[in-house]
């Protein structure tokens, strides 16, 4: 590796050859990311130059770029400026990236639908647009706009097979990418060694005394053994070693160096320090609007003759110390600060910069200001951010004059929080709207976003029952998208805390008041979560009735939760599949995530297990990266279901874990699904008694809080954990549970359930015509894989116990193969065992080398045999198409083959066994 023009920083030989490790990837191909954070002054900054000239001196190009608290609130602005210097190597990507790029840019592309496919272009461009390596380095990573932060981090997360290196740097506190699960080099204090050696270099001769003190208060921190001796013997300085925070002291050390400067060019540093991302000439035009006289380099040219700036070959300001431009600001004053964001607000080239300054300028109402903050807002959203439109409504509604337009911002805000997973901020804008509202179908608004919010802030006006009644008079006042809004989300209230039956009989009754088609998704999803049993018939015929695909993927996602409710799963399945091909046409990961979910539900239902983990998989991860934490305990529990299924229950258990920690809080339905989760794990473990007592709880029907559709799932292991208890009274207790469900549920219960109740009558049904029984379960035509195996088994067992060895042997033989074809290994393990008994030799996996497979390789197995190349499988799957190459060279040697073609063909065989 070539030498770096610059020497490292003293006593940081462990953080430098971390850095260097990075680098010296990309000599290999490879790329990576890292995140160095640390306090103020304790030398991110000095590592990341260090780390530049490395590069450079390597041949390897740097992009560099810094956060601003200006642009912090200004969608896209960082990315901007860092994609555009690789702009010139647009034509090499596919035209759908071209626009997405065009779009943030503001180069006339088409509206960008959501920040993930914007984070998915720019990893297109990075990986493309140099044919040597490349690192990209962002300093004041805590200052990012948030949407650019949130696609650096998912860009972050995916250069392992691409000549590109990120290195970030950031605060601790506040810090964007905190969540983001990166590599991260945390800077520890320097050593008591090379303190002292660093602080005699910059201050030699210092009193004995005095360097005592410094060495202590500085704990090792660069800037403070810089810095604090500057102020040693002066008032400021405190008496007493540690009665100021360090940070305060090294401010005020900072200004201390501001002290001898002329007020021009203190002036022209304030608008500096105001706007980190403006150039000279923004910051000399504006200290002259701001002074009324001329200025010239020479104003910023003393700073730099003090060591308080830097001028970079850009044009920029650099402050020489991170505290001085703090420093500035905090003695100019409230006044003196709304005076220069008020003189860059007329120079600035970026009218999104030029808003900012203006908001942060403006003492009272200005309504049409106001006006431009909600289309700034409005832009957002149209580029696929709305989370970066709540700060510019919350400044809109703060200038607006009218308390009418006061509250529309607010609400919008609070709605935008809400959509984002982020109901702590809606709370609290909500908290800001008046009272009273200032006519009554805003207060309804506000009541509506008041249920959303999440269980720990619970509003006495927006219960159920409320909200059906709030409904019904937003329909009689006019506003009949408001009634459908506040009706559904009362549907989601009796979905997750399902109350008694007066009350869902009432919502089912107001949702047919509202004046929709009866085949509308939102109509359906309604009646669906208020009462999955009551409307099982209903919704099943007006399902019939629905005429071809989902319009677009949101009623495609309602129409896969309502088909998963009433159990027909191969209908859910095939709309489920169609908007997820829609949301990620659109680049919606958080949307993937939640959806994906539910499919793994879905599928693992309808018996498809390997789609059922790659699924789980897949959403846990997108729901974590997303941040969507509102999802993330049905998607861990979902994986947790597929790790017992597959075996791994040590994984199982970790997941269970976390999910617990998750919902103890949380819905009751949630609850539910994690307590099914854990009797139908007791049950393959053979555990009955616990499986029995975990499961039986969710057939409490007429108990407030209990879905029954959690009980559609554990009813076949709560029959089959019962009949192994060997206690007649838990067996007919169970039969009589699972016998009430499917009354319930009436003459046209979902096919599944009726095939649970067969399955019960057989297994927990009277000696006298069992066997009957069992053959009349096992010739459904819509029995499913999983549950015909299950059958299979308990049939097997029971000709055991009649000493019927010839056909248990064949009942076991079929059952341990449908449980290996499902890669169920607990009980095929189980089936073995028991034909083991019975002399039967072994018979191992049917595709042990598709179970080597990763749950992304086999997705990406998959997708090969479509027929889609590298770039069409890296989109959908939210990958560069460089790693899905280096995804496929792992794979050939799992599978023992060396082409696309034969992994097609490995993997269609695998569908037909």
């Amino acid at each position: 590796m070539t030498t770096a023009p610059i020497s490292p920083p003293p006593g940081r030989t462990a953080e430098t050859d971390r850095l260097s490790a990075l680098i010296d990837h990309l000599d290999d191909g490879g790329g990576g990311a890292l995140l160095v954070r640390g306090g103020t002054g304790i030398g991110k900054t000095s590592l990341l130059a260090w780390a530049v000239g490395l590069a450079g001196g390597c041949g390897v190009r740097v992009l560099t770029m810094r956060g601003s608290d200006a642009e912090r609130d200004v969608p896209y602005a960082a990315l901007r400026r860092l994609v555009s210097p690789l702009m010139a190597g647009l034509d090499q990507l596919p035209p759908r990236t071209i626009g997405t790029l065009c779009a943030v840019l503001e180069r006339g592309g088409p509206t960008v639908p959501d920040v993930f496919a914007t984070a998915q272009a720019t990893l297109e461009l990075l990986t493309v647009a140099e044919d040597g390596p490349l690192l990209v380095v962002v300093d004041d990573a805590h200052a990012l706009d948030g949407p650019t932060a949130q696609v650096l981090g998912f860009v972050a997360r995916r250069l392992d097979a691409d000549p590109v290196a990120l290195l970030l740097a950031g605060r601790s506190p506040g810090e964007p990418f905190a969540l983001a699960g990166l590599p991260t080099l945390t800077v520890p204090p320097l050593r008591p060694a090379d303190a002292a050696a660093l602080l005699d270099a910059h201050h030699p001769g210092l009193h004995p005394a005095a360097r005592e003190a410094v060495l202590h208060d500085a704990a090792g921190n660069p800037l403070a053994l810089r810095e604090l001796p500057t102020v040693l013997g002066d008032d400021r300085w405190p008496p007493d070693p540690g009665a100021l925070p360090l940070d305060v002291r090294l401010e005020r050390a900072s200004a201390r160096r501001l002290d001898g400067l002329d007020p021009l060019t203190r002036a022209a540093l304030l608008a500096a320090a105001s706007d980190t991302r403006a150039d000279t000439g923004e910051v000399l035009l504006a200290t002259a609007r701001l002074t009324g006289v001329a200025v010239g380099d020479d104003a910023l040219a003393t700073a730099v003759a003090a060591g308080v700036i830097d001028l970079d070959a850009d044009g920029h300001v650099r402050f020489s110390h991170p505290l001085a431009a703090s420093a500035l600001r905090s003695q100019a004053g409230p006044t003196r600060r709304r005076e220069v964001h008020r003189a860059l607000a007329e120079v600035v080239g970026d009218p999104h910069v030029r808003l900012a300054h203006l908001s942060a300028a403006a003492v009272g109402p200005d309504d049409d200001l106001a006006d431009r903050l909600a289309e700034q807002a409005r832009r957002s959203r149209g580029l696929g951010v709305p989370d970066a439109a709540v700060m510019p409504l919350l400044r809109s509604a703060r200038l607006c004059a009218d308390p009418a337009r006061r509250a529309d911002r607010l609400l919008e805000a609070a709605e935008i929080a809400l959509d984002g997973g982020r109901p702590a901020l809606a709370g609290r804008v909500l908290d800001d709207v008046a009272e009273p509202a200032p006519d009554r179908l805003t207060e309804i608004r506000g009541l509506r976003l008041r249920a959303r919010l999440d269980g720990s802030r619970p509003d006495p006006r927006t219960g159920t029952a409320e909200l059906i009644g709030l409904a019904d008079e937003a329909r009689e006042l006019g506003d009949d998208a408001l009634a459908v809004a506040v009706l559904a989300v009362a549907a989601q209230r009796c979905w997750w805390s399902y109350p008694d039956e007066a009350t869902r009989a009432a919502l089912v009754a107001a949702a047919h008041r509202l004046p929709l088609d009866p085949l509308d998704p939102r109509m359906l999803a309604m009646l669906a979560q208020a009462a999955p049993l009551e409307c099982n018939a209903e919704i099943r015929r007006r399902l019939g009735r629905r005429p071809g695909a989902a319009p677009d993927p949101e009623s495609g996602a309602l129409l896969g939760l309502v088909d998963y409710v009433v159990a027909d799963y191969a209908a859910a399945s095939a709309v489920l599949a169609q908007a997820d091909a829609g949301l990620r046409a659109q680049g919606r990961l958080a949307s993937v995530g939640a959806l994906q979910t539910l499919r793994a539900f879905t599928e693992v239902d309808r018996g498809a297990w390997d789609t059922a983990a790659e699924s789980a998989a897949e959403a846990l991860r997108l729901v974590r990266e997303s941040g969507r934490e509102d999802w993330l305990g049905d998607a861990l529990i979902a994986a947790a279901l597929l790790a017992d299924l597959y075996g791994d229950t040590d994984r199982a258990a970790s997941l269970d874990a976390e999910a617990e920690e998750l919902v103890r809080d949380g819905h009751d339905t949630t609850r539910g699904m994690l307590r099914c989760s854990r009797g139908i794990r007791a049950a393959h473990r053979g555990h009955a008694q616990e499986a029995t007592t975990l499961l039986g709880p969710l057939f409490d029907l007429d108990v407030p809080g209990v879905n029954p559709r959690n009980a559609f799932c554990g009813a076949i292991p709560l029959a089959d954990a019962a009949a192994h208890t060997g206690d007649p009274g838990t067996a007919w207790w169970a039969l009589a549970r699972i016998r009430d469900l499917v009354a319930r549920a009436g003459p046209d219960a979902p096919p599944g359930l009726l095939a649970a109740a067969d399955h019960a009558e057989a297994v927990l049904g009277p000696e006298d015509g069992a066997d009957g029984r069992f053959v009349t379960a096992l010739g459904r035509a819509d029995l499913r894989p999983f549950d015909r195996a299950r059958l299979e088994l308990a049939h097997a067992r029971r000709l055991l116990r009649d000493g019927r060895t010839g056909r248990a042997r064949s009942a076991l033989r079929r059952a341990h193969a449908g449980f290996e074809a499902l890669g169920n290994g607990p009980l095929a393990t189980v089936a073995a065992a028991e034909l083991a008994r019975l002399g039967e030799p072994g018979v191992g996996p049917r595709h042990p080398a598709w179970q080597r497979l990763t749950t992304q390789e086999a997705q990406i197995a998959r997708l090969v045999a479509d027929g889609l190349t590298n770039r069409e499988i890296g989109g959908r799957l939210f990958l560069s198409h460089r790693t899905v190459g280096s995804h496929l060279y792992r794979m050939f040697p799992k599978l023992g083959i060396s082409s696309r073609v034969e992994l097609a063909r490995f993997v269609l065989g695998l569908d037909g066994a």
